[in-house]
């Protein structure tokens, strides 16, 4: 399972109604980084990109559930 993976299931199982929910991919990339056998250096760029991309295809469709305009 890659981190980006991992985030989607716990914001899936744990996190679903959570308003900031696409931030943690970053708190993931770091604890993935933290405990990852293998060094890995992730540039903040592709952390936010994953992040951004993730939002616009999921997080952002779930912010408009059950809200009244």
């Amino acid at each position: 399972m890659s981190w980006t993976d991992a985030v989607s299931e716990i914001v899936a199982d744990h996190l679903p109604h959570r308003i900031d929910r696409e931030r943690v991919f970053i708190d993931v990339a770091s604890l993935w980084r933290e405990f990852s056998d293998r060094e890995i250096r992730q540039k903040v760029a592709k952390i936010y990109l994953a992040m951004g991309a993730w939002y616009w295809a999921v997080g952002s469709w779930h912010d408009h559930i059950g809200c009244a305009h």
